[in-house]
């Protein structure tokens, strides 16, 4: 894991052909005394600034008093 600041981190899975492994960016926080993890995308798709600003909103999340992974997972049941 490389860390970028306020959480967020590019993670890199190891490949077993001793190739670089798939990237991905994460936000990393505490919840309920928890570390809480929760992926932002692969870096392949997301940018580092669309990655900060998704770390930010999650920042903002925590401070309010709101769990992000649960936020994103309420979205996702929402119908459309």
């Amino acid at each position: 894991m490389h860390a970028d600041g306020g959480g967020l981190y590019l993670k890199v899975s190891a490949a077993a052909d001793g190739q670089s492994g798939a990237k991905r960016f994460t936000f990393v926080y505490q919840w309920e005394g928890k570390r809480r993890e929760i992926g932002l995308g692969s870096a392949l798709d997301v940018s580092l600034e669309r990655a900060r600003e998704l770390a930010r909103e999650a920042r903002e999340q925590v401070k309010a008093g709101f769990d992000p992974k649960a936020v994103r997972d309420a979205a996702r049941m929402a119908p459309v």
